[in-house]
């Protein structure tokens, strides 16, 4: 009767510890699976993202001065078909010299409150002077 007993303690144990061993691997298989799918989706985003980026660059190689409207143009429709890019700006670089003349033309070009703004040695954006 105890070696009954002790052949059924161990076969429950051994039976026991085989299922809890299929059962880690199922989970971990089922980890792996969606871990590599999320993986795939997020390289795939990465890549459209590149891309959006890499035509940006060649829109200001292929011209020698790229106006905000035109930007606009060719980002509009990017931004409506990739909806984790939530948005692209137009920031051209301009000399001291030019910050009177840009100002003019952006607000007579429409666009009210328009400043330029640097960055202080705090690294707080300030009014720039012009």
């Amino acid at each position: 009767m105890i070696l009954t007993f002790i052949i059924g303690v161990s076969l429950t144990i051994t039976i026991f510890l085989k299922a809890r061993e299929w059962e880690q691997a199922r989970i971990q298989q089922t980890f792996d699976f969606i871990a590599q799918g999320r993986l795939s989706a997020f390289s795939t985003d990465m890549s459209r993202q590149q891309e959006v980026v890499n035509s940006i660059a060649n829109l200001f190689t292929s011209s020698t001065h790229v106006t905000r409207k035109e930007f606009h143009n060719f980002v509009e429709n990017t931004l409506n078909r990739n909806l984790n890019i939530l948005g692209l700006s137009w920031n051209p670089l301009i000399k001291h010299n030019e910050l009177k003349e840009y100002t003019k033309k952006a607000i007579k070009g429409g666009i009210t409150n328009f400043e330029i703004t640097s960055l202080n040695s705090n690294g707080e954006h300030i009014k720039s002077p012009v």
